[in-house]
């Protein structure tokens, strides 16, 4: 069975992309290729945006969004894999309300069959879906190797999905851990 997509999606935001008007979907996918966004305010979507570049790793710009909204999304490659229609939450304008987030530290999920991570990762997406963003102040992944960093985004999926992701580097996410 093909898992679509194979890592992510996740969402983040750029100096292009910024909180309330945009956001950043990424997704890898398991062959090169251009990944498209589709979205709109309801299911119906209606809108798409296309990566720029043919690869394995896609960062998708959405920008034209509106301030304390919901956006349905769901991304797919160029061969006909889609992944079912997501949702997520844009922040109301900065000044005009509080924000919640969590701030997270330390992950360092090896994969080993022990790590707390993905039970953390989904109690936070059940019981606080009123979240603006996870900040998460390094040591994401227990070492800057390729299936690290997948162990720690697939744990996270369902949260990340729904909540735009802040990271800091740390000395594990790094090279130097």
């Amino acid at each position: 069975q093909v898992v679509f997509p194979y890592i992510g999606p996740l969402l983040s935001w750029t100096d292009d992309a910024q909180p309330g008007t945009g956001v950043v979907v990424t997704f890898e996918t398991s062959m090169p290729c251009r990944g498209t966004v589709e979205y709109g305010p309801t299911a119906k979507l209606g809108l798409s945006a296309l990566g720029d570049e043919a690869d394995y790793v896609h960062h998708v710009t959405l920008t034209g969004l509106t301030p304390d909204s919901d956006v349905h999304y769901r991304v797919l490659d160029n061969v006909g894999h889609a992944s079912e229609v997501l949702r997520f939450h844009t922040p109301a304008p900065a000044g005009s309300g509080p924000m919640r987030f969590v701030v997270l530290a330390d992950a360092q999920d090896s994969g080993g069959g022990s790590e707390s991570w993905p039970t953390l990762a989904a109690s936070l997406d059940a019981e606080h879906t009123d979240l603006t963003m996870v900040v998460f102040t390094g040591d994401l992944a227990a070492a800057d190797e390729t299936g690290d960093w997948w162990t720690f985004f697939d744990g996270g999926r369902a949260l990340f999905t729904r909540q735009p992701l802040l990271p800091a580097v740390g000395n594990h996410d790094h090279g130097y851990g």
